[in-house]
């Protein structure tokens, strides 16, 4: 048993052993300051409170909430460093003159996942960053009505660029009254597709393999009643003389084809009422000649001609 003098001269070398347990005296404390800067005093101030103290090599379970005051990063160094939390585990910053923010990954309360809330604005942006380009951000937000411009309450999904000119911006406002797809670009005298529907198969496409666009009604019974599709597909599939069609279709009991286009391979082609679709008709020429003439009946049919030429049914000469 190490012997332990009745008094010691203050201050004491970090070799010396200065507790010993109450109950097992074989139960030693003492300090080691070797690792101080030469000529450093270091001061220890302890809480005012029974507390106990947490060591940097050896897990460590806190019991009540603690408050980290830094400016510099917390950092894990390890390939894959986890906290945990039983229930939730909850980041929150605070110090932003904008308001507070926080991420709360929980799977419980009608949330299976990550919960980001902003407890000052309406709105809650989630940013990407690539290393060599500008920042894009994916907006939630709400607004009484779909606006570029102020907050949203119906629930807004903006998805954001940086520069909204040539990159452009998509808006999507989902509320009661509408919902809206927005490209923001420089172009003045062409068309930028807002939208695109893609139907790829796992099979080998063939005739008929298409995409559409349903609008469901509700009925004076039922919910998500088709009313009507816009619908695209192939009347040829081969690839080097791939044709399209396009169908624009009501519902009733069924669904009725009222406009069909097509192409043949060097002109449109329409088609009325669920018949097939044709190119353009030959000319037909203005009614003349007879034995027997009706001013009448010619001046009508002139005028049926020109309706049909103007339409674009028939050719003009």
């Amino acid at each position: 048993m190490p012997y332990y003098p009745p008094s010691l001269n203050l201050p004491v070398v970090d070799t010396q052993t200065i507790v010993m347990g109450s109950a097992d005296n074989t139960k030693l404390l003492r300090f080691e300051v070797d690792g101080f800067t030469t000529g450093t005093t270091r001061v220890l101030t302890p809480p005012n409170a029974d507390a106990t103290i947490a060591g940097l090599e050896v897990a460590n379970v806190f019991t009540v909430g603690q408050t980290i005051q830094t400016t510099s990063p917390i950092t894990f160094t390890t390939d894959d460093s986890t906290i945990l939390g039983s229930k939730s585990v909850t980041i929150r910053e605070i110090g932003d003159q904008f308001g507070a923010v926080q991420l709360k990954l929980q799977n419980r309360q009608g949330a299976a996942g990550a919960i980001f809330r902003n407890e000052s604005l309406d709105l809650v942006d989630f940013g990407f960053l690539p290393s060599a380009a500008a920042q894009m951000n994916l907006r939630f937000e709400g607004r009484s009505a779909f606006h570029l411009g102020a907050n949203n309450t119906k629930g807004e999904l903006q998805v954001l660029l940086e520069s909204l000119v040539d990159n452009g911006i998509l808006v999507a406002g989902f509320g009661d009254s509408q919902t809206v797809l927005q490209s923001t670009t420089a172009l003045t005298n062409s068309i930028k597709n807002t939208l695109q529907l893609s139907h790829i198969t796992t099979g080998t496409p063939a005739e008929g393999l298409g995409v559409g666009l349903e609008g469901l009604l509700e009925s004076s019974t039922t919910e998500k009643q088709s009313a009507g599709r816009l619908s695209w597909l192939w009347a040829t599939a081969t690839h080097a003389t791939r044709k399209a069609r396009s169908t624009w279709t009501v519902y009733d009991t069924a669904e009725r084809e009222g406009i069909r286009i097509e192409a043949d391979g060097s002109a449109p082609m329409i088609g009325f009422l669920g018949a097939s679709a044709i190119v353009r008709q030959a000319h037909i020429a203005d009614p003349s000649g007879g034995g027997t003439q009706d001013a009448e009946a010619r001046t009508a049919i002139n005028a049926i001609l020109a309706a049909l030429e103007n339409f674009g049914l028939i050719a003009t000469s």
